[in-house]
C-alpha cells in the first residue's frame, strides 16, 4: 500500500462525504483503501493503486484487479487518479460494468499546483479527462477544486480553502479538482406513472382550473392534492372535484402538521408515480408548463428539473422587487456552493423520480427539519447525493385568486439565510469524518 500523508487522507474523506452519503454501496480505486473505511458505506470494496511506468501493464494490473470484483451495480465509484496510469478512458470504459444511470462516479486528480507539492503524483491533463469522459460515456455534472493548504494547519488550512472556493476564478485552484460523473442520458423517451404534488392553503378558486388544465403525461397521471388546514372552502372543493371528475386519479389528503414543506413530504410519501412533480396550487405557473419537464425527466437530463422564474419576462406584479432581488442573490450563492447553475432556488415546480425521493429520505439529512419551504432542502439533499440540477424556464404569473400564504418574509429570510450558511459550513469549512 502507499503511503500517503495524514491531512490527504482526511480530505479526500471529507471530500467525498460531501457526494457520498452513509450507507450507500461504494467501489474506490485508489492509493489509501482508508478513505473508504472514512466513508461508512453499507457495502464497500477497495481496489488498491500500484504504480508502474509501464502503462500496459498498469492497465493489465487494473484489468486483473477489477475481475475480482463482483459484477454488482455500486451507488459510488470513486477513482483518485494519483497514483494510476494516463489510461483513464480505458479504465472508465471497464467501469461502466458497475454502473447503472444512477450510479456516480467521483474522479479525483492531481492539478499542476497539486504537482508542485506532490511529484510523485500522476499528472492527468484536464483535456485528457474530458475525453476519457466523452469516450466513456459519461458525462460531468460538478467540478470543482480543493485542498489548497500543502500541509495541516489547525484552523486555518479549511479557512483558507473555504473562502476559495467561493471565488468566481480561484475556486477551481487547487492541489486536486473532483469531477462527479454519470452515464449520459439516453435519447429516447421511456413513458412513466407520474404523480403531481399540488400544496393547496385557500386555493378553493383554482382547484378545478387545474384539474380541467391538467396535461396528461406518461402511461398516468395522478394529482395528489395536500390540503392545508384552509380557512375558505378549499377543502369542500376537492371533495366536490373529485367526485365530478371520477376519470381522473385524484387522491385528497388532509396534512397533519402545518407549513409548504411538510404538505410537500407528506403529498410524495403517497405518490405511486415514478415521476413525482411538485406543483403550487395558486397557479402563478400554469399546468401547461409540465408538459417540458416530464420530457426532460424522460430523457434523464437530471435528476431534479428545477423551475426557473427568473429567466423569461413575468407578468406585472407577479413578484415584488424585494423578492426579486433575494430570488437572484440566492440563486447565485448556491451557484457558487453546489458548483452547478441555479437561477433560482425557490420556485414551486420541480420533478424528480421517485427513486431520488426515496435517497433524500434515507439518508435523513437535517435540511428537511429545518427549511419550511422543502426547496432548499431539496436542492441540497440532491447535490450530496451527487445528482444533476438542471434549470427549466418558466412563466412566472400573477396570482389570479386570493393573496401569497407566505406571511413573515424578513422571518423566512433569515431562517432561509440560517440554512445556506449552515450548509456553507458543511460543504466548505467543516471536516465530515464520520
Amino acid at each position: 500500500m502507499i503511503k500517503i500523508s495524514a491531512w490527504r487522507v482526511i480530505w479526500c474523506a471529507h471530500w467525498y462525504c460531501n457526494y457520498v452519503p452513509k450507507g450507500a454501496s461504494v467501489l474506490y480505486i485508489g492509493p489509501q483503501d482508508t478513505v473508504l473505511a472514512c466513508m461508512c458505506p453499507a457495502r464497500g470494496i477497495g481496489v488498491c493503486a500500484k504504480r508502474y511506468r509501464d502503462e500496459t501493464v498498469a492497465l493489465f494490473e487494473w484489468h486483473e484487479s477489477l475481475q475480482n470484483v463482483p459484477r454488482q451495480i455500486f451507488s459510488y465509484i470513486i477513482i483518485d487518479t494519483a497514483y494510476i496510469s494516463q489510461r483513464i478512458d480505458d479504465l472508465l470504459i471497464m467501469l461502466r460494468d458497475w454502473c447503472d444511470a444512477y450510479t456516480r462516479i467521483l474522479v479525483q486528480r492531481t492539478t499542476v499546483w497539486g504537482m508542485v507539492w506532490h511529484r510523485n503524483d500522476n499528472f492527468i491533463p484536464r483535456p485528457l479527462l474530458t475525453i476519457a469522459i466523452e469516450q466513456g460515456g459519461f458525462e460531468c455534472i460538478v467540478t470543482e477544486g480543493g485542498m489548497v493548504a500543502g500541509s495541516w494547519i489547525p484552523f486555518v488550512s479549511r479557512g483558507i480553502q473555504g473562502c476559495i472556493s467561493l471565488l468566481p476564478v480561484l475556486r477551481h485552484w487547487g492541489q486536486y479538482q473532483l469531477s462527479v460523473l454519470r452515464m449520459q442520458p439516453m435519447c429516447q423517451v421511456v413513458d412513466s406513472r407520474v404523480s403531481v404534488i399540488i400544496p393547496c392553503r385557500n386555493e378553493a378558486g383554482t382547484i378545478e382550473h387545474i384539474v380541467q388544465r391538467m396535461p396528461k403525461m406518461g402511461f398516468n397521471t395522478e394529482l395528489i392534492f395536500v390540503e392545508g388546514h384552509s380557512s375558505d372552502s378549499t377543502l369542500e372543493v376537492l371533495y366536490r372535484v373529485q367526485q365530478q371528475y371520477n376519470h381522473v386519479p385524484i387522491v385528497v389528503c388532509v396534512q397533519t402538521k402545518n407549513g409548504k414543506a411538510n404538505a410537500v413530504w407528506e403529498g410524495c410519501a403517497r405518490a405511486t408515480g415514478e415521476c413525482i412533480m411538485i406543483f403550487d396550487g395558486d397557479m402563478t405557473v400554469l399546468p401547461e408548463e409540465l408538459p417540458r419537464f416530464y420530457n426532460a425527466f424522460a430523457t434523464q437530463r437530471g435528476d431534479l428539473i428545477n423551475g426557473s422564474r427568473l429567466l423569461l419576462s413575468m407578468e406585472s406584479g407577479a413578484m415584488l422587487w424585494v423578492n426579486w432581488v433575494v430570488n437572484h442573490s440566492f440563486g447565485w450563492l448556491f451557484s457558487r456552493l453546489l458548483g452547478q447553475c441555479i437561477t433560482d432556488t425557490l420556485c414551486g415546480t420541480k420533478v424528480f423520480h421517485r427513486r431520488m425521493y426515496d435517497e433524500m429520505v434515507r439518508i435523513d439529512s437535517p435540511w428537511f427539519r429545518m427549511d419550511p419551504f422543502g426547496d432548499f432542502a431539496m436542492l441540497l439533499a440532491v447535490a450530496e447525493l451527487g445528482g444533476k440540477i438542471i434549470d427549466m424556464p418558466v412563466t412566472y404569473r400573477a396570482r389570479q385568486y386570493g393573496v401569497t400564504q407566505i406571511q413573515g418574509f424578513f422571518r423566512h429570510g433569515i431562517i432561509l439565510l440560517r440554512i445556506f450558511m449552515c450548509a456553507l459550513m458543511q460543504r466548505r469549512f467543516l471536516m465530515r469524518i464520520r
